[in-house]
């Protein structure tokens, strides 16, 4: 399993300035719900944060 990584985007006033094609054409990319939230679970198992 990878390590999370954690993108923080700064909300600006003009809306327009994060757009999705830019965030695709500077290489980011969508991850499957799927592999995301089974990452999450095997992560919090792993750590003991599940009963």
């Amino acid at each position: 399993m990878s390590a999370f990584k954690i993108h923080l985007f700064i909300e600006s006033k003009d809306k327009s300035s994060v757009t999705a094609q830019k965030l695709q054409d500077l290489g980011w990319s969508y991850r499957p719900l799927e592999e995301t939230l089974v990452d999450s679970v095997e992560n919090y198992a792993q750590n003991g944060l599940l009963g």
